[in-house]
């Protein structure tokens, strides 16, 4: 977490210092990220930075809380609105998703990079309470809308709520696979993260909705 030194920052200096960090961590693995890198594009003497962090993995664990506070204001406005119809959170959330990749482009690829991080020991316990803390909030939606009569009352809710969370975090996989979208190139090139119109990803989700919603087998 940040030391008071850096929550003694103004909003500006802060914001400056996360941008430069989740670039840094956007565009490298957690081992080849720079501290020296992003000292540097900040103008700071290396030393200062433990003024403001305890180490690189402080921050990074910090960089990850952050993103998820923001995306968790919007999900649970959502919740909040769309009380009776559970595909419908699962699509205006992608929707929210979509829009909050699109105004926060380094934020979101860092998120993703974190969920690729599978062989990095010290990450272990960072990633593994990230998911959990997903999980969890997905069970408890779940478990909501099972109990008012709303979906199936013989699910599993957990491996629902593993298969949803899997299936939110394959759409960039999706996007790079089938539609050639680079996205670690389009941030070093300061492009859109997407390459296709915001309508032609969301055609993909209601898809991935539908096949959550419907299954695979025969109509």
């Amino acid at each position: 977490m940040p030391l008071q030194t850096f929550l003694n920052l103004n909003k500006d200096r802060q914001n400056e210092i996360r941008q430069t960090a989740y670039k840094e961590f956007a565009l490298n693995d957690f081992k080849n990220a720079s501290l020296s890198n992003i000292v540097k594009n900040l103008r700071l003497a290396k030393g200062s930075f433990y003024r403001y962090f305890e180490s690189k993995i402080d921050l990074y664990n910090y960089l990850l809380e952050y993103t998820m506070q923001l995306r968790m204001q919007t999900l649970n406005k959502l919740v909040n609105e769309e009380k009776s119809n559970f595909f419908s959170i699962l699509v205006e959330n992608f929707r929210h998703k979509v829009a909050f990749d699109l105004q926060h482009p380094l934020e979101s690829i860092f998120t993703y990079r974190v969920l690729l991080e599978t062989n990095t020991p010290e990450l272990k316990q960072i990633i593994n309470n990230f998911k959990q803390g997903i999980y969890k909030y997905t069970e408890i939606l779940l478990e909501n809308f099972v109990h008012a009569g709303l979906l199936r009352q013989d699910i599993d809710i957990k491996l629902s709520a593993f298969l949803i969370f899997q299936i939110q975090v394959g759409l960039f996989d999706y996007l790079s696979t089938y539609k050639g979208i680079d996205f670690m190139k389009n941030i070093k090139e300061g492009k859109t993260i997407y390459t296709i119109k915001e309508e032609e990803v969301m055609e993909i989700v209601y898809k991935m909705v539908d096949i959550i919603k419907h299954g695979i087998n025969r109509k």
